[in-house]
């Protein structure tokens, strides 16, 4: 009687490459998934950081140009010459109780600059600077050059300040009227290569008695 063995159990060779080939496409295919998930988790919140700190510029500008005085001089004047570079800054004075950055920042009376100075790597960082007051004009470039100009927005492209003129019903692209100042002023900057962003600022105004509205 001829004895019949029992055939042996278990997976072939190319049953374990196939089943081996299986394993290394899943997990291929959720290494990719939880990447593009992480990637774009990484990216959003990216653009949430960015858009706060916007944010938080244009807020601390509206507020600043709110508070203004009302007998504050506004100026826009090129700067071409200086450690500080070529570029345009905003001159603001008095300008006590408005801009106010920490404690200590009203302490000098007098007035702000707002500008954009180069960063030595091709762009530019809108900073702002106090300084005290009944300084002349010579006084006060000097005072600049070593001032503590305060970094507000980094990798910008591009400035450009408007001012609303009443008379002519118009944005003009200078201003300089001593004690008469905007009702509104426009700011308009590029950052990183973005498309330009535009802000309008509202400024107080004098009122029929001298008064602030």
């Amino acid at each position: 009687m001829r004895k019949v063995r029992p055939q042996a159990s278990g997976f072939t060779l190319i049953e374990m490459l196939l089943a081996i080939a299986i394993f290394i496409l899943l997990a291929g295919a959720v290494y990719i998934v939880v990447s593009v998930s992480v990637s774009s988790a990484t990216t959003l919140g990216d653009d949430q950081i960015e858009a706060r700190r916007m944010g938080a510029f244009q807020d601390f500008l509206r507020r600043g140009f709110t508070n203004l005085p009302v007998e504050a001089e506004i100026t826009l004047r090129a700067r071409n010459k200086g450690s500080l570079g070529q570029g345009l800054e905003l001159i603001i004075r008095p300008a006590a109780g408005a801009f106010e950055v920490g404690t200590a920042s009203g302490s000098l009376g007098g007035g702000v600059v707002l500008a954009a100075l180069p960063d030595g790597k091709g762009k530019s960082r809108f900073s702002i600077a106090r300084f005290p007051a009944k300084m002349s004009e010579d006084e006060r470039n000097k005072y600049l050059e070593d001032a503590a100009w305060l970094p507000m927005l980094d990798d910008v492209d591009s400035v450009r300040w408007r001012f609303w003129d009443k008379n002519l019903l118009r944005f003009e692209e200078t201003w300089d009227r001593g004690a008469e100042h905007p009702e509104l002023i426009e700011l308009t900057f590029g950052v990183r290569g973005e498309p330009p962003q535009t802000c309008l600022f509202r400024l107080p105004t004098l009122a029929a008695g001298g008064a602030r509205p």
